[in-house]
Parts: C-alpha cells; sequence; structure tokens
C-alpha cells in the first residue's frame, strides 16, 4: 500500500469521524434547545399564571370592594328611608290631635297611664290646647278612686298626657313622642328587614 492511499484512509477516517462528531454535537445541540425551549414555555406559562393568579385577585378584590360600596350605598338609602319614616310618622300624629278620634285617645292613654302610676291621687300633665279635654275626661270619669287633678303645666307635645303620682315619685310619660319612641327599636328593626328582603336582602 502506497503511501498516498494511507494518507488518503486516514483522511477519509477523519473527515467520517468529525462528521460524527458534528451530527452528535448537533443532536446534543438540539436536544439542549429543545430542553430549553420547554424550560422557557413552562416559565412563560408560570409567568402566564401568576399573572392571571394576580389578575383574578385583583378582580376578586374590585368586586369586593364594589359589593362594599354597595352594602354601604344601601345602608344609607335603609337609614334616610327610615328617618323619612319616623318624620311622616310624625307628621300623622300631629294630625291626629285635629281628628274627632283624638279625645278617645286621650282618654285611652290617660286611663293607661293612671292604671300604672296607682295610688290614691294623681296629677295629669298635658299640652295647654288639650286642658279642656283632660278636664271633661274628669268630669267623665266622676267621683272614682284615684283623686285626679291637672297641673297647669303646658308640656311640649303633639298629643298625649304625663301623669305623675301625688307625691310625684312615679311618673308615667304617655305622650306620643315617648310612645314612638319607645317603639322606635322595634320598628326601626321591623323596617330594616321589611327593606331588605326588598332588596333581595342585599
Amino acid at each position: 500500500m502506497s503511501m498516498e492511499t494511507i494518507i488518503r484512509r486516514i483522511r477519509q477516517d477523519a473527515e467520517a469521524e468529525v462528521q460524527a462528531l458534528m451530527e452528535s454535537a448537533q443532536e446534543e445541540a438540539g436536544t439542549a434547545r429543545a430542553a430549553a425551549a420547554a424550560e422557557a414555555d413552562q416559565v412563560r406559562q408560570r409567568a402566564v399564571s401568576a399573572g392571571k393568579k394576580a389578575v383574578d385577585l385583583e378582580i376578586a378584590r374590585i368586586y369586593a370592594l364594589a359589593h362594599m360600596d354597595a352594602r354601604e350605598i344601601l345602608r344609607h338609602a335603609r337609614e334616610e328611608m327610615i328617618r323619612e319614616c319616623f318624620h311622616a310618622a310624625d307628621q300623622e300624629l300631629a294630625r291626629v290631635r285635629e281628628t274627632a278620634a283624638y279625645p278617645a285617645i286621650l282618654g285611652h292613654l290617660i286611663s293607661n297611664a293612671i292604671e300604672q302610676v296607682g295610688g290614691n291621687q294623681v296629677v295629669l300633665s298635658a299640652a295647654r290646647r288639650d286642658h279642656a279635654l283632660v278636664r271633661e275626661y274628669i268630669r267623665a270619669r266622676g267621683a272614682s278612686s284615684p283623686e285626679i287633678r291637672i297641673s297647669g303645666e303646658d308640656v311640649a307635645t303633639l298629643g298625649g298626657v304625663i301623669v305623675r303620682s301625688g307625691a310625684g315619685h312615679v311618673a308615667v310619660n304617655n305622650t306620643f313622642e315617648e310612645r314612638l319612641g319607645q317603639m322606635r327599636n322595634e320598628l326601626v328593626f321591623e323596617l330594616a328587614r321589611f327593606l331588605s328582603s326588598g332588596s333581595g336582602g342585599a
């Protein structure tokens, strides 16, 4: 075998080995690129997922704030409606005195208060404009116990009466304002429940 042949074979073998090395390197590079691409995709997906979670959290926060704002608006609206209801009640009570039913109403309030005060003597206090009705009540009641007298006090009230024991130690306030005030908590609860049911319980 000539030297040229040997050199040619060596060159061929070397070229073949280089080609094999190149192919192996390219294959490894391709594998590395694929792995890097897969890892990059996972990173992108995690970033998107994290971003989506952040967006979802922000949306949830906005909805929560909106819900809180809506509840606050409804609460203020209910409070305003309750105030309007009591204002309307005050106006309605102010008209009761002018009705034909008022003497009977006043008489009932007086009798109720006298029964609660008890004792042998009571003193009635009312608005000056009601004094005539109070005197009429006393005349109609007659000489029954307890002894009833009327004070000269001019009570600032829309209607009703204050009854005290003779010694002044016991008093029952049966004015319209006091009666409405006593029922206020119950009425507020009932109105709030009614308004809540009317707005879907929001």
